[in-house]
């Protein structure tokens, strides 16, 4: 028997996603995400290029007290709009979420990237760096604003690579972090980050996600984790989350290591049909590959699972369809499940099935693994020049790009 779906404490939604992101933050769109399931909320849509203006790091929404600049001053310009009138619509928007989630009895997590160096545009020596002795400091403080300003936040999602985060690389020209090894330099940051929130929301959990570490790095990480006060947030597969690729060798391992050391996982994967690699195309619906991916997922020893690219519960979504009856059904073999979902078919229900497979098909047998770049035909001009005859292979200068 299956008791994941029902027992695990963690299943955590995301409204709108990157290509879709105006989707409101409604009381009957809550109410559907927890009718299919879900039972916490990301409160910011937190992608990269910022969809929306969307809120990506503490600095976009934390006010900063009038004489205290100096001491908060972030030595790399904000990538946010940096008007006075989006900053203010941006914490209002997130209160108005916070009351929500309270409103509906949904757990809230609030997604950032620490620490800020505009993603990789400084290279491997950025300016804000973990062991120069301010920065860390500045985002104790900058936590301690945060959760003061914005009271109601449950849990923190962090990323250390990407979301406008970077890390020095321990092989790079830093005079502080060169020769330390980087799994420890990182996890005494998460460390210091969660014991932080929880002395300011009790309770409260720091969800690390180590993406862009190498395999090994992440291996090392885990032990050195403290387990009363974090987490791990996982891709399903060591590289991007794909709808096709769950559960590859590196994810059962962490899974197991994690699990010996009792230290909390989340997993991230696609439970609906808008995903990274079809970008603006949002209605091609995979069920029985979803279905696969779940019954992999839901095998591993986690403590719950996590929507990665988005969720629009005001359509129709097979995708999200299958997920509820999945949370919700959890004893319930294949072909019950995907005669449930075909049911408002009728007596079209069995072409139906056969169109889902040739599309789950479709997705197993396209070659995604050869370059995380083909998802980019989804943004193709056909008066595109010789640049859109090469695909290159590899996404970032990161450990986990450069061996994984």
């Amino acid at each position: 028997m299956n008791t994941f779906s029902s027992t695990a404490p963690y299943r955590v939604a995301l409204l709108g996603c990157p290509s879709c992101p105006d989707v409101p933050w409604a009381t009957e769109h809550i109410e559907r995400l927890q009718a299919h399931g879900f039972n916490s909320l990301q409160l910011n849509l937190a992608w990269g290029y910022r969809p929306a203006d969307e809120a990506l790091n503490l600095e976009d929404v934390v006010e900063i007290p009038p004489g205290d600049c100096a001491e908060f001053e972030q030595p790399v310009p904000l990538r946010s709009d940096p008007s006075a009138k989006r900053f203010a619509a941006r914490r209002e928007a997130l209160r108005q979420r916070i009351a929500l989630c309270q409103a509906t009895g949904m757990r809230s997590i609030f997604h950032f990237g620490a620490p800020y160096n505009a993603h990789q545009a400084y290279g491997d020596n950025p300016p804000n760096c973990l062991l120069d002795g301010r920065t860390p400091e500045r985002y104790i403080k900058l936590l301690h604003l945060f959760a003061e300003q914005f009271p109601g936040v449950d849990d923190l999602w962090l990323y250390t690579y990407d979301q406008d985060a970077w890390l020095c690389s321990e092989f790079g020209l830093c005079p502080r972090c060169a020769g330390i090894p980087l799994h420890e330099t990182v996890t005494g940051f998460v460390n210091r980050i969660g014991k932080t929130w929880n002395q300011l929301r009790p309770g409260g959990r720091v969800w690390w996600e180590p993406w862009e570490l190498s395999a090994g790095q992440v291996f090392r990480a885990v032990p050195l984790l403290d387990t009363q006060v974090t987490g791990l947030a996982l891709h399903s597969n060591v590289a991007e989350v794909m709808a096709a690729q769950p559960v590859d060798r590196w994810l059962k391992v962490v899974s197991r290591l994690a699990q010996k050391a009792c230290l909390p996982l989340i997993v991230e994967h696609v439970f609906s049909s808008a995903t990274e690699e079809l970008g603006a195309y949002l209605h091609i619906p995979c069920p029985q590959l979803l279905l696969r991916a779940l019954r992999a997922i839901s095998a591993l020893p986690i403590s719950g699972v996590k929507e990665y690219y988005g969720l629009l519960p005001d359509r129709y979504d097979p995708n999200l369809e299958l997920t509820g009856l999945f949370l919700q059904n959890p004893d319930l073999d294949d072909t019950a499940i995907m005669q449930r979902l075909a049911t408002p078919y009728g007596d079209a229900a069995g072409v139906v099935i056969a169109f889902w497979d040739s599309v789950s098909d479709a997705f197993d047998l396209f070659p995604w693994s050869a370059t995380w770049f083909l998802r980019e035909f989804s943004r193709c001009d056909p008066r595109h020049g010789m640049g859109a005859a090469f695909i290159r292979g590899q996404q970032a200068h990161t450990p986990s790009w450069e061996s994984s």
